[in-house]
């Protein structure tokens, strides 16, 4: 009898306690966005946007591409790339700043005598 009760313990009942059971529409899983994939987008459209000058037939050719990756984002793909440019046109700043501070410090081991003037 005792193990009756213990077997019992935790079944629902008739009595409204049982959770409710729906039909869930079945889940439909999005297709994940592929890093690599994105990667490989960036950079052939960064390739031909460098060899051509028609910036509208680069458009035309990567749109589709482009919203295909987009869809499995949830509409975020531009936005995100674009400012991940935004960071790495930053970043080449920066760069630039820093290299003419390096060849300011050449240019003076070069001049005799010339205090280094700071920029």
């Amino acid at each position: 009898m005792f193990l009756v009760l213990l077997a019992n313990i935790g079944m629902p009942t008739r009595g409204g306690l049982a959770p409710s059971l729906k039909a869930r529409p079945p889940l439909t899983k999005k297709p994940d966005l592929d890093p690599e994939e994105v990667v490989r987008f960036t950079k052939n459209l960064y390739r031909d946007l460098g060899n051509r000058n028609d910036t509208a037939a680069v458009i035309d050719k990567y749109r589709p591409k482009f919203l295909q990756l987009n869809a499995t984002s949830e509409g975020q793909l531009g936005q995100t790339l674009s400012s991940l440019l935004e960071i790495r046109m930053l970043d080449l700043q920066s760069s630039v700043r820093h290299a003419r501070k390096m060849r300011s410090v050449f240019q003076s081991f070069a001049e005799k005598d010339q205090p280094v003037v700071p920029i």
